[in-house]
């Protein structure tokens, strides 16, 4: 046997460098033709113990590789070679490719395809001394964790994962989340949900009965089917399942600049189709299988996959990937509906998904016809969500989440936030929330009376940026443009005001909005007159009673100083400060820090090339005012 000395620092070096040896291969050799397995399958069972959390082999020379991957290659398919060293050759590769370093000589000669045939992803021909078929269940499980790995890290492997092996993923996959949802309609003896796959090829699952991943297994071995057995069948199956759409994930990504990427094919899209019908099922979502907090949920890699395909597509495949849209559209609906009953899930990848489509999301905000059974999982959220007949729920869910990310200010807190690796979930939130505020009345009407409700008395006491509720952390972001949202946060504002100006002024303080309005050559419509809806619902009596105190610059109304500075100033001394602000200001004019402005035609503002400019409107300005009074 081959020994290594323990010790807490593995010397990955040494360690390969003396595993791959010349002498220790030619031993191997000698064992496998003299029947003696064992001994070889303990020196490489050994090393997998050693590197089992190590990632870097740098070190491991192109020579060393070479020599041990071509004895792996040339005895892991043969007939002598038993199941359980075998599992433990997949096993060192899938560790060795955990480094993108030289990785592509793991899977030199067959072993691409060898990992392919034991995922059961495509039928090998075997030669005379090879097996036809793997029939164990630990090299299985392995090879698909390898090939996670291998996906990511070689070329050589994605090379392999051709069409049909794509395709063959993403039908075993469909097939493997239907028996799931079986299992779990069996164990919750609940109905299970009508789901078309007439129009999808049929394929060959015996591999669940081969590796006893079937409910039949259950019954053969125990004489009682217990609850424990079916969750354990169910826990082995999504683990399985999760692992495929990982490679889907990987995959979608490598494929997206090839030509005649099967993931973007019409019978690829309709397996993604049906996968997530099942996924976003009440029955498959809502059960006492999955936990609540659940890390690894398959639906996220799904989602995951189809953000890829479908930012990465080019023009031609997009108008594939559109013909399907309202359906993914509708399955990422569902499935943040039904997360929003949990506090310990954020559909958050479902989200990036109607990220990448805002324009086309409002089929979500949906009229409620017909209410649920009493008592059942949508009546109970409907009941949150219910809002003048429509189902607000994506548009509820979206905004708690803004909320929850966003920490309430204060007038003592420092004006840079912590940072909060969350806030990088904000633009697609937000750009979520717009899309559907541009496209749907009613979301945009409920949006407004959760985001900005008539303004009080109380609301105008302090900063608009300070404070706990929604609003206040929007008008926040719009003075953070570290965070990227800047931009985001006030366009929602300028939808949810009916893109009105002075009503964004008057709920932000122009202060806080100039930038957007320069922007958007909007600075020509500061003055315009205020429409009467502008205050019918976004003002109370109450606010109508000081209106006239707040400072539309800052938004609130500013408390006087106490003192005043020019009190006690002689005429000598304020004469002084005034020279030397106007010093000041023609230094920082001399330096180009600041110039004086102009609004242009287009309502946006641009320096001002001469004094004529500046004074061109004061007399017509003055003519105006006159007339006015007459």
């Amino acid at each position: 046997m081959f020994s290594f000395e323990s010790q807490d620092d593995v010397d990955v070096c040494n360690l390969l460098h003396d595993f791959s040896s010349s002498k220790n291969i030619l031993k191997w050799e000698n064992n496998l033709r003299n029947n003696n397995s064992e001994a070889v399958f303990q020196d490489f069972e050994e090393i997998n113990k050693k590197l089992l959390h190590q990632t870097n082999f740098k070190d491991y020379s192109s020579e060393e590789r070479i020599s041990l991957v071509n004895f792996i290659n040339a005895n892991i398919h043969k007939k002598n070679t038993p199941s359980f060293l075998r599992a433990e050759m997949v096993k060192l590769i899938r560790i060795l490719s955990r480094d993108k370093f030289e990785v592509e000589l793991l899977f030199i000669g067959k072993i691409p395809n060898y990992l392919l045939s034991y995922a059961c992803f495509i039928k090998y021909s075997p030669e005379n001394d090879e097996i036809e078929e793997n029939d164990d269940k630990t090299v299985y499980l392995e090879s698909l964790k390898c090939l996670t790995n291998s996906f990511y890290s070689s070329k050589t492997s994605q090379d392999s994962a051709t069409n049909e092996v794509s395709a063959s993923i993403l039908q075993t996959i469909r097939v493997l989340s239907l028996k799931i949802l079986d299992e779990i309609c069996n164990y919750a003896n609940i109905v299970k949900p009508i789901i078309d796959v007439d129009e999808l090829p049929s394929i060959n699952v015996d591999f669940l009965k081969k590796f006893n991943l079937d409910s039949c297994h259950l019954i053969e071995t125990s004489k009682e089917n217990t609850k424990e057995n079916v969750i354990n069948l169910i826990n082995d199956l999504h683990n399985i399942l999760f692992l495929m759409l990982k490679h889907v994930f990987i995959l979608s990504f490598h494929k997206s600049k090839q030509p005649n990427n099967y993931f973007v094919t019409e019978e690829a899209l309709k397996e993604f189709i049906v996968i997530g019908k099942i996924f976003s099922s009440s029955a498959y979502y809502n059960n006492g299988v999955w936990p609540r907090k659940f890390d690894n949920n398959p639906w996220s890699q799904y989602f995951r996959s189809l953000f890829n395909i479908y930012n990465l597509s080019d023009a031609k495949s997009m108008e594939i990937i559109n013909k399907f849209r309202e359906s993914l559209i509708e399955i990422c609906s569902d499935i943040i509906n039904y997360g929003s009953q949990y506090s310990e899930r954020r559909e958050q990848d479902a989200i990036n998904l109607l990220a990448a489509f805002p324009d086309h999301i409002a089929c979500i905000v949906k009229k409620v016809r017909d209410l649920p059974p009493k008592g059942s999982l949508d009546e109970i959220r409907l009941q949150k969500h219910l809002w003048n007949g429509f189902d607000m729920g994506v548009p509820s869910e979206i905004m708690k989440i803004i909320d929850d990310i966003l920490p309430p200010v204060t007038e003592d807190q420092p004006k840079i936030y912590t940072y909060n690796p969350l806030i990088e979930l904000l633009p697609a939130n937000l750009t979520v929330l717009i899309g559907l505020c541009r496209s749907s009345k009613e979301a945009r009407r409920y949006c407004r009376e959760v985001i900005l409700p008539p303004l009080t008395s109380k609301d105008v006491q302090q900063r608009p940026d300070i404070g706990k509720g929604l609003r206040n952390k929007l008008i926040r972001l719009i003075s953070q443009p570290e965070l990227q949202t800047d931009r985001l946060s006030t366009e929602l504002l300028f939808i949810l005001c009916k893109k009105s100006v002075p009503r964004l002024i008057k709920y932000t303080g122009l202060g806080n909005c100039a930038g957007l309005l320069a922007n958007s050559g909007l600075l020509g419509k500061i003055n315009e007159k205020k429409s009467s809806s502008d205050s019918e619902d976004s003002e109370t009596e109450d606010y109508k009673s000081i209106e006239d105190q707040v400072n539309p610059v800052t938004g609130y109304i500013e408390k006087q100083p106490t003192t005043n500075i020019f009190e006690n100033m002689s005429e000598g001394q304020k004469e002084y400060e005034a020279v030397k602000l106007a010093n000041a200001l023609h230094k920082m004019m001399d330096l180009g820090i600041v110039s004086p402005a102009v609004i242009d035609e287009k309502g946006t503002t641009r320096a001002a090339t001469s004094v004529m400019e500046l004074v061109k409107d004061i007399h017509l300005e003055e003519s105006n005012t006159d007339s006015n009074s007459d």
